[in-house]
């Protein structure tokens, strides 16, 4: 688990201080949204109306 955070913190400090310093904030809202997908996939009253969105 602490080489994943490494491995994240990593990929911020490098998209902050690189040219695409932009995608920071991009990053920082998907990242919950995917989070909330992912949990909301794992209902099965919910599963199918996640799967029809996309």
């Amino acid at each position: 688990m602490r080489d994943r955070w490494r491995t994240l913190t990593e990929l911020v400090r490098a998209l902050w201080n690189g040219p695409h310093w932009w995608l920071v904030p991009v990053a920082l809202l998907l990242m919950p949204l995917a989070f909330v997908f992912i949990l909301l996939q794992a209902m099965p009253l919910v599963a199918p109306f996640v799967y029809f969105i996309f």
